[in-house]
């Protein structure tokens, strides 16, 4: 699997080839699928580790008593809680891992957003090549002048209505 500085790396379009481009677009987007899909299962790993650990400690808090045999109350055991050395380690690895998948989710949205422009560059390319995109064209143009008298004609009746 990639890291993220090679996802990052494949980013750029560099082919003058845009259809051979677009032809390992779908790889490249796999990987940077699958590199988001681990960091979130890595991410989920590290949550689950730190409430496991955190529930641990509050239940072993909970359960001890003061000197005069009190229960410490939530404020403390929450401060027992975040005091402990080993949940400040586990928060510590789920911050990163936090990190870590916020990024592998705006690699492959900038991979999602690469996939879009190799497609619309080689749809026009191809369709710059053939018969069939001139005609789709010359329709298109065709229905813009169209569009635009229609607008012209209403124009002009909204102000000859308004004269009368």
């Amino acid at each position: 699997m990639p890291t993220a500085s090679e996802l990052i790396e494949m980013l750029p379009i560099v082919s003058e080839n845009i259809v051979a481009e677009a032809a390992v677009q779908a790889q490249k987007f796999i990987q940077a699928a699958t590199y988001r899909v681990e960091r979130m299962r890595v991410r989920a790993r590290a949550t689950a580790t730190l409430e496991q650990h955190r529930a641990h400690v509050g239940l072993r808090a909970r359960a001890k008593k003061d000197s005069d045999g009190k229960k410490p109350t939530e404020g403390a055991i929450n401060a027992r809680i975040e005091l402990d050395s080993v949940t400040k380690l586990l928060r510590k690895r789920h911050d990163e891992a936090h990190a870590r998948e916020e990024l592998a989710k705006l690699i492959l949205e900038a991979h999602r957003i690469r996939r879009d422009s190799v497609r619309i560059l080689s749809d026009h390319l191809l369709k710059d090549s053939t018969r069939e995109g001139y005609e789709v064209d010359r329709i298109a143009e065709k229905q813009k002048i169209r569009n635009q008298v229609r607008q012209l004609e209403n124009r002009r009746r909204r102000v000859e209505q308004d004269e009368e």
